[in-house]
């Protein structure tokens, strides 16, 4: 039995140490044959035949090595390097998108933006690209200068951390408008807006922060000259260039309910065609600078769901109206009250004071179509006051009502033009300064059945009513959108008063999702304008508005 159990134990063994390393060596392209063992038991001698035992040198290490060679495999050190580098890699590519739409129409229009934006992390970014086109308005013709075209690009870029936060911007806008035959001097105009902004803050201890930034930009717009010279423009007519730069300073204290800090702001514009090409403003000491120097301490008070905030300032410069120094102050507040008709809260905000800014010219000559400054921008002074209740009446119904009045102070008015008297000469409305008393109020309702949506709004000026505005405004939206796979959408506004047109304007709009990523759209705007071929005015001017519109548009995200 002895002798059984040796044989036994070594045949185990050598089992055990050829499985341990088989699975080491399996790989080898020499595959082992073990030959069958022969054993002979005769009494008590135990002997074994040549080759009868495996040569197990050729699978175990050598004694004077003390080492056998296996395959390579990877460090987990490295394999969490690789990891980490395919994570980081997934996640640059997944937090980078594309949105926008393109497509064209009837009559003769285009229109195509495109948004490349980063969000997350401390390096954010976004390039925005757009451009837009018509030409003929319903039966009038290019030839004739019924056409527009408009491209602009804009990038921002930010970075933060912890302590700091830098931000950098700059654009590129470009407009032209064909003047429909109403000049006898200029067949269009076109005009070019170049700038930049950035601004740097700096968190210090114990809440503590410091704020740099500024602002600037060049604007200049000419008219293209039509072959009759018989008609005088003046030399603000034919062209402007402008320049406006605005540093600031902030610094300031900011905790949990408080925040505190004081503002420090120059800005200029400047004339940079040549001299005496334009007027000089009323109460303005220069024709050819602005210059204006503000200061100002604000505070805000923030407890849970209400908000107390104020602001006081003093302005000084050389065209800020008959007064040699201005002192701005407002005083607000708002609140969110929860009630027992919605889970939304009722929302309600109240502010007034004195309020006093300088438009810069290159913004008032793009925000009003067809005009131009005779002279630089001054200050532009009101007494206001303006009140917002948002009332969520059921959990799927609101109710948003706002008023707001303004006076003009210290005849500093607004710089506005008046659509409804004669341009220029050279076909131009001018923009000037305007006393106003404005009343202004807006009501809008809403109601949200999941699958099936309603608004409406009605706007009204209840004294002076600006001359691109109407007196009243009313206007109704629906929209089906049973699933995410398409949906659809109509609206109708009606204008009212003494020189509103009565042809309603009738907006329909369509789209059908087409992947994940990409939808379709039909677009058809001013319909009744757009089936009886018929243009509408433009703001009460002599001039026709781009209207009556059906575009096809492919809108993607990506």
């Amino acid at each position: 039995m002895k002798k059984i159990f040796l044989i036994l134990t070594a045949c185990f063994c050598g089992t055990f140490v050829f499985a341990q390393t088989e699975g080491e060596v399996q790989s080898s392209e020499n595959e082992i044959e073990l030959p069958d063992v022969t054993t002979v038991i005769s009494g008590g001698a135990l002997t074994a035949g040549k080759d009868s035992v495996p040569d197990y040198k050729k699978i175990l290490p050598d004694k004077n090595t003390g080492s056998l060679e296996l395959p390579e495999m990877e460090s987990v050190q490295k394999k969490e390097q690789v990891s980490q580098q395919y994570v980081q890699n997934s996640s640059d590519e997944k937090n980078v998108y594309a949105q926008g739409s393109i497509g064209g129409g009837f009559p003769f229009s285009f229109a195509g933006d495109f948004d490349i934006y980063r969000m997350s992390g401390n390096s954010p970014f976004k390039v925005s690209f757009f451009h837009k086109n018509a030409e003929d308005f319903a039966d009038k013709k290019a030839a004739d200068g019924y056409f527009f075209r408009k491209t602009g690009i804009e990038a921002e870029k930010k970075f933060l951390n912890e302590k700091s936060e830098f931000i950098f911007s700059g654009w590129y806008k470009n407009q032209n408008e064909g003047l429909q035959s109403k000049s006898p001097v200029f067949t269009d105009y076109l005009w070019n807006d170049i700038g930049g902004k950035m601004s740097a803050k700096w968190s210090l201890k114990n809440g503590w922060y410091i704020q740099l930034g500024g602002d600037g930009s060049y604007f200049n717009r000419y008219g293209t000259k039509s072959a009759s010279d018989s008609v005088f423009e003046s030399e603000w007519e034919k062209s402007s260039k402008y320049f406006s730069f605005v540093p600031q300073f902030s610094a300031g204290w900011k905790n949990s309910m408080f925040d505190v800090n004081f503002l420090a702001k120059y800005e200029t514009q400047l004339n940079v065609k040549e001299t005496d090409s334009l007027e000089k403003a009323p109460e303005a000491s220069s024709a050819e600078a602005v210059h204006k120097g503000e200061f100002r301490l604000n505070f805000d008070w923030t407890d849970e769901n209400v908000k107390v905030y104020a602001s006081a300032g003093v302005i000084a410069g050389n065209s800020i109206g008959k007064q040699n120094v201005l002192f701005p102050f407002l005083l607000g507040g708002k609140a969110e009250i929860p009630y027992g008709l919605s889970f939304r809260p009722l929302c309600l905000k109240i502010e007034g004071g004195l309020d006093s800014v300088l438009e810069s010219a290159g913004k008032l000559e793009q925000k009003y179509l067809f005009a131009a400054l005779y002279c630089l921008s001054s200050e532009q002074s009101d007494w206001y006051g303006q009140i917002s209740a948002s009332v969520p009446v059921q959990d799927f119904f609101s109710v948003n009502l706002s008023g707001e009045f303004r006076k003009t102070a210290f005849d500093n008015g607004v710089w506005t033009p008046d659509y409804k008297t004669s341009s220029s000469s050279a076909g131009f409305y001018v923009i000037k300064q305007e006393n106003r008393t404005e009343l202004k109020s807006v009501a809008e309702l809403s109601a949200d059945f999941e699958k099936l949506k309603f608004s409406g709004s009605w706007k009204s000026y209840w004294l002076d009513v600006p001359s691109y505005e109407d007196e009243q405004s009313l206007t109704a939206s629906v929209i089906f959108e049973p699933d995410n796979l398409w949906n659809l959408k109509a609206s109708i506004t009606q204008n009212l008063g003494d020189d509103a047109k009565k042809v309603p304007v009738l907006d329909f709009s369509g789209s059908v999702r087409a992947s994940n990523s990409i939808r379709l759209a039909l677009e058809a705007t001013d319909i009744i304008k757009l089936v009886t071929v018929k243009t509408r005015a433009f703001a009460h001017s002599q001039y026709k508005q781009n209207c009556g519109h059906i575009t096809a548009l492919v809108k993607f995200q990506f």
